[in-house]
């Protein structure tokens, strides 16, 4: 097995527990080394500190998955890290549920001690993304153990392109395991049904990581006209559209017209489709139009792409979200309330609510931020790999 040197001065990180060994921490490579090895990381004095999967593609060179020497990633590893994610899932978080959902995630990458893969359950079809080479290589004992684990009906690969190609790797989507199902799967969450079609979607097919928030934004638009702008499947229009919450007008807004089907699909399904309205739109354009007409809302709710896929993206996303949120800003109508969302890795919380003071600001507004929250808990976050909080959401109540 080869092994990785870090440099003098970057291996505090490591023994914080920090899984990520940037291209510039390494000082040698000892041995033939090639993409999706398992190496071993090394101080200069040669103190074994972990072990991990080597990518010579990617600016992180190594993903660590085992701070331990006898620990290989063999079928067994995989096998218990994919049992132990689902136990956590079903003796903590209680999933499956059948009053929450059927529809969750079951591996989040570092999370899970599983670098560079995620899985999602749907129902009986499982939905992989594989962002690593060493995943890739070793799909045969994912699958393995997925089948050992859950048993999956049907499982889907839906990788991101960006993600793929900074591995070097090929696009990998399609089916690859089981029985293809003939149509869409059903699922279930907060008493909606959902029908998903994995072949083009964003993500997996829904987003699972909102799950909390689609729940908790339910009673805040008692009485109010509201606009849920980058809608993709309708959540959080269908949550509130449901009678018990009294909401007003709701509208939601996607430049997608696959996702402006689906949730209107979504709504027929559940019988909203007299109490929601999806419009196929340019967020900004609909909501400066909104803007000139002085038409106002009591509740905004924005979930935006990531626009910073790295950090050299930050600065021109900062801008994006700064025109976004200027515009929300001035729809709201006193005592209203915004509730945003950032799923950009490289846009610090921080950061993000800095944008928000600057948008109050140059409208003039008075917001107070009452609940900061994150990804749902199928969602899990090692505390050595902050960035694995990659959802931000603040709740503003605006004056």
């Amino acid at each position: 097995m080869g092994k990785v040197r870090i440099r003098k001065g970057h291996v505090l990180p490591v023994v914080e527990g920090h899984p990520w060994i940037f291209a510039r921490s390494i000082a040698e490579i000892e041995g033939e080394v090639v993409s999706g090895d398992e190496v071993d990381l090394i101080d200069p004095k040669g103190t074994f500190l972990g072990r991990g999967f080597y990518s010579a593609d990617s600016s992180i060179r190594v993903r660590i998955f085992s701070y331990k020497k006898d620990l290989r990633a063999d079928p067994e590893f995989f096998l218990e890290r994919i049992e132990r994610a689902a136990r956590y899932r079903k003796e903590i978080l209680g999933l499956p549920s059948p009053e929450q959902t059927d529809a969750f995630r079951l591996v989040h990458s570092e999370g899970d001690g599983l670098p560079g893969l995620v899985i999602d359950l749907y129902g009986d079809v499982a939905v992989c993304q594989i962002s690593h080479v060493a995943m890739e290589k070793r799909k045969d004992s994912i699958l393995k153990a997925l089948g050992e684990v859950i048993g999956p009906q049907a499982v889907f690969q839906a990788d991101d392109p960006e993600m793929r190609k900074l591995e070097g790797l090929d696009l990998g989507s399609g089916w690859i395991g089981g029985r293809i199902p003939s149509g869409p799967t059903e699922v279930h969450e907060l008493g909606l049904r959902y029908r998903v079609q994995f072949e083009g979607a964003q993500k997996t097919g829904l987003f699972l990581d909102q799950r909390i928030h689609r729940e908790a934004i339910s009673n805040l638009g008692r009485g109010r006209d509201v606009v849920d702008a980058f809608c993709h499947h309708g959540g959080f229009a269908l949550n509130l559209a449901q009678e018990r919450y009294g909401t007003g007008s709701i509208i939601g807004l996607d430049s997608s017209g696959r996702a402006i089907e689906s949730a209107r699909e979504a709504a027929d399904l559940n019988g909203l489709s007299d109490r929601v309205v999806f419009e196929k739109a340019d967020v900004y354009r609909w909501l400066g139009a909104a803007r000139r007409e002085k038409r106002t809302y009591g509740l905004v709710l924005l979930d935006p792409p990531p626009y910073a896929r790295s950090s050299r993206h930050v600065r021109a996303a900062l801008q994006k979200y700064r025109e976004l949120h200027r515009l929300a800003l001035t729809i709201l109508e006193p005592n209203g309330i915004l509730v945003t969302s950032c799923c950009s890795r490289s846009v610090g919380e921080d950061v993000f609510e800095r944008m928000l003071a600057r948008s109050a600001l140059d409208t003039g507004r008075s917001v107070r931020v009452f609940h900061r929250g994150s990804q749902s808990p199928d969602h899990p976050v090692s505390p050595g790999c902050p960035q694995g909080r990659y959802l931000k959401v603040f709740y503003l109540h605006v004056d």
